[in-house]
């Protein structure tokens, strides 16, 4: 990665300190550029002696000789004007968010299709899966309502396979002919359309939600396990059950109210 990228003005690059030793009066930098620098304790420009996860800023030489630190609070105004306005904007969009109704949740999400950094409040992910499963269920259901009027024969076995779907597109089509295998068929497609296009940004939602809990979005890969075992004797009970449940809980858990690695808290 080109080291100009992490340059600020004036020729300045921006770390943490790694570690300090007062015995040794010696310590590491941790580079934005992803580069590890040593520098020795008279570089240090505060009366405070640094500490471990200091943000600072510092000059390096081309032989990586590390020059004058300085911590970026102590004399950082601009960056603290930077910060306010930052927090400014949060709260701004925070009490817009409050506002909010399912609608508007779901609209944010899709404007976040692909988006798997950041947080997101209960709000946001249990009114998407709401809105998702309604946009699922609502064409199913009138067009199995339109079938079930055209069908001549068999309508209380054709209400039977509307609510349980106990027949195969062949059965369907023998039982009450080409226009309910056609509703059949376009139930199914209205079903793997919709999945396809809610799976990425159900994902994303599900993995902001547990940044906003505090946990790693990596949790949402056991919702894999869930498919696989479905298929495996008796692992719907012991395993596809117990991760649902966790996920329920993890859904329903409120937002934590400090701000983390992946930002602020989302309300």
């Amino acid at each position: 990665m080109d080291q100009n990228n992490f340059l600020l003005k004036g020729g300045v690059m921006r770390g943490n300190i790694l570690d300090f030793s007062i015995q040794e009066n010696t310590g590491y930098i941790s580079g934005d550029d992803g580069k590890r620098y040593t520098f020795i304790g008279r570089e240090w420009k505060e009366n405070a002696a640094p500490k471990k996860g200091d943000i600072v800023d510092f000059e390096a030489d081309l032989s990586g000789n590390v020059l004058k630190i300085y911590k970026i609070s102590s004399y950082g105004g601009a960056l603290k004007v930077e910060a306010a306005a930052i927090n400014d904007a949060y709260r701004k969009q925070l009490e817009i968010e409050v506002k909010y109704g399912m609608i508007a949740w779901f609209k944010k999400c899709m404007r976040n299709y692909a988006n798997f950094s950041g947080r997101a409040r209960r709000s946001e992910f249990w009114y998407f899966s709401l809105m998702t499963f309604l946009i699922e269920l609502i064409p199913s259901i009138i067009i199995s309502f339109i079938a079930y009027l055209i069908v001549d024969n068999n309508k209380d076995l054709f209400f039977n396979y509307v609510y349980y779907y106990d027949f195969g597109a062949s059965d369907i089509y023998q039982m009450f002919g080409i226009s309910a295998l056609g509703a059949f068929l376009a139930c199914w497609m209205c079903s793997i359309i919709c999945g396809f296009i809610f799976l990425i940004p159900s994902f994303a939602v599900t993995v902001r939600r547990l940044h906003d809990i505090g946990r790693s979005g990596w949790w949402s890969l056991l919702i894999i396990l869930t498919y696989i075992f479905s298929f495996v004797p008796f692992g719907k009970l012991f395993v596809c059950f117990p991760i649902y449940i966790l996920f329920f809980v993890w859904a329903c858990t409120d937002t934590k109210k400090q701000a983390n690695q992946w930002g602020l808290p989302a309300k």
